[in-house]
């Protein structure tokens, strides 16, 4: 597994957390390894994720073209299980899935479009001072056409856990991992998946294998 850092942007925030959690551990070299319950799982004193409460309205990203070109040639093309490190923040693609599985209540992605599924697991370093922010929405897959289509909030029903969080802050030291679901067009071409800043700005780039989907 490779590991690349760059430093000019941060992915982080600060302000008060809430006390409900989902997915989250100490962090380490490793994704974390123990289960992961889905929404509504028990309460953590250090950090607060409620998956279920979406980003204010207006602040979600819509399918739309996206530009790599500002990108770093360390952040483009990564592969699957490389890391990509940020401002502290430690990100891995590990997996992608299309379709993604659902069950039950599956809401639905609407009409003409399907699940894939990305798996991410997310560390932030312990000798900051800061909260990183992260989100399922910071997390798009991109097709051929250089259109990027973000993933969406975790529902209670219809997807593998563990879910990475629709929203929330890891404090330092803290890690998050699980399966984002991403709706897309039915047949697109998918290449990558991207993540962003919660400025939307694109941060890393990681390459995806036709048949690895």
């Amino acid at each position: 597994m490779r590991s690349r850092r760059q430093y000019p942007r941060l992915l982080v925030a600060t302000g008060v957390v809430f006390v409900l959690a989902i997915g989250v551990t100490s962090c380490s070299s490793d994704p974390p390894q123990r289960p992961y319950a889905g929404s509504g799982a028990s309460a953590d004193p250090q950090l607060g994720v409620d998956p279920t409460v979406p980003v204010e309205e207006g602040e979600l990203p819509e399918a739309g073209p996206t530009d790599l070109a500002d990108l770093g040639e360390d952040a483009l093309g990564l592969a699957l299980g490389d890391e990509y490190v940020v401002g502290g923040n430690h990100t891995t693609l590990l997996e992608v899935r299309r379709p993604l599985p659902s069950y039950g209540d599956d809401p639905g992605p609407g009409p003409g479009r399907e699940w894939v599924g990305a798996r991410v697991s997310t560390c932030f370093e312990s000798e900051l001072d800061r909260q990183l922010e992260i989100g399922s929405y910071l997390f798009s897959a991109v097709s051929e056409h250089s259109i990027s289509y973000p993933g969406v909030q975790p529902e209670d029903a219809g997807w593998p856990v563990p879910q990475y969080p629709g929203y929330g802050r890891l404090a330092p030291g803290q890690c998050t991992s699980g399966w984002i679901a991403i709706p897309v067009p039915v047949g697109a071409t998918l290449t990558s998946i991207v993540q962003s800043a919660v400025t939307t700005d694109p941060v890393s780039e990681w390459t995806v294998p036709t048949d690895a989907w």
